[in-house]
């Protein structure tokens, strides 16, 4: 999560769609950050808006008042890109789990994975079904979106390419029980973004 009191912004980090490139792009106009070490109310990265919501009203603030939005991405590339992130990477909560499954179809599902990586209802709607924020922004898209991003922010912004995943064709991974593991799970993503494997 990066927010500002005076831009009156709130960004969602939807985990493995460009959520650490925005972030670093929005660190200079952020005064709210998550802090999953902070003593009094810890917030991951990652925090859903109903998570980051329930901060401001603790705080005072009107949610109402600051421009919200987040990101989405295909859900098999971003899927894709959790598994050889985590394989790569030692540091990663999911690395273990990665490195036992002998496939990406036994890496979906671990509990390790859906903590990890959650679908675009679990990140940004209420108790009720209802939206919580404002815009939701195509990873795919994102190079077109960002003028409007910067309209709404009132500032430019640099968004540099962090974290970047090297699988060139994401679907040389899944095969056709993985592919329907995915479909599952990340129903809503699929239906917002009109994507297809």
């Amino acid at each position: 999560m990066r927010a500002s009191t005076r831009l009156k912004f709130v960004f969602i980090c939807n985990p493995k769609c460009a959520s650490t490139s925005i972030r670093n792009a929005l660190d200079p106009h952020s005064n709210l950050r998550a802090n999953p070490r902070s003593p009094r109310r810890p917030l991951s990265n990652h925090a859903s808006a109903r998570e980051v919501k329930a901060m401001f009203e603790e705080q005072g603030r009107d949610w109402s008042e600051y421009f919200s939005f987040t990101t989405m991405r295909n859900p098999w590339a971003k899927v894709a890109s959790l598994y050889t992130y985590a394989l790569k990477q030692p540091r990663s909560v999911a690395h273990e789990v990665a490195v036992q499954a002998d496939d990406i179809a036994g890496f979906i599902g671990t509990d390790v994975f859906l903590e990890t990586i959650r679908p675009l209802d679990r990140m940004t709607l209420d108790q009720d079904g209802a939206r919580l924020v404002d815009r939701i922004y195509k990873v795919e898209t994102l190079a077109d979106d960002l003028p409007e991003i910067e309209g709404k922010l009132g500032v430019q912004l640099a968004v540099p390419h962090l974290n970047a995943s090297s699988n060139h064709d994401y679907r040389q991974l899944f095969d056709a029980r993985s592919v329907e593991k995915v479909r599952e799970l990340f129903r809503s993503d699929i239906e917002a973004g009109q994507y297809e494997f």
